[in-house]
């Protein structure tokens, strides 16, 4: 098994971290950036990509990387920060809260499809809790899309539990927390 290195992502990161993402949720990426094609969506995501305005930023991204390979990533903020990110595509900011002010909360966890099955999500799911414990953060969250009930089975072996529903734009998400410590 190759060894991973997980490290805060950098400026130069961009392209290959922005393609996981897009890999992970590219309905996030159409919608956060209105855009109807992927290619100009990600195209927006990596001109803001350096710009700490807006949270999908490299300041909020762990990579797993093996040599100078990027082989996964992990995007997550504190909840406390969320109203303080700005929309990037002209639609007015949302009213609906993904995260509590108590929460550091993972937006989207990706790994490279050549990569899977070798831990690097849960690596990077484990360096978030130890930073939630590292900034005082009570509890991890994350959302989870109701048709995928293969990430809630994973989640809960961190020990997330369900807690309550969240409605974004026209979908409904299942809320999981797992406490910090």
């Amino acid at each position: 098994m190759p060894n991973f290195i997980i490290e805060p992502a950098g400026i130069a990161d961009a392209e290959k971290v922005v393609e996981l993402l897009a890999m992970a949720d590219e309905e996030a990426l159409l919608e956060l950036t209105s855009q109807s094609n992927l290619q100009a969506a990600k195209a927006v995501y990596m001109q803001h990509f350096s710009n700490p305005r807006v949270y999908f930023n490299y300041q909020n991204i762990l990579t797993a990387k093996c040599g100078q390979n990027i082989a996964g990533c992990i995007l997550f903020f504190e909840g406390k920060y969320e109203e303080q990110y700005l929309p990037i595509s002209g639609q007015p900011r949302r009213t609906e809260r993904e995260a509590e002010w108590d929460e550091l909360y993972i937006d989207s966890v990706a790994v490279d499809p050549h990569y899977r099955g070798q831990g690097i999500a849960a690596q990077l799911i484990e360096r978030v809790f130890e930073n939630a414990a590292q900034i005082h953060c009570a509890k991890v969250s994350l959302l989870v899309d109701l048709n995928k009930p293969h990430l809630m089975r994973y989640y809960r072996k961190f020990g997330f539990a369900d807690a309550g529903y969240v409605d974004l734009g026209y979908e409904r998400f299942l809320k999981m927390t797992c406490p910090v410590g």
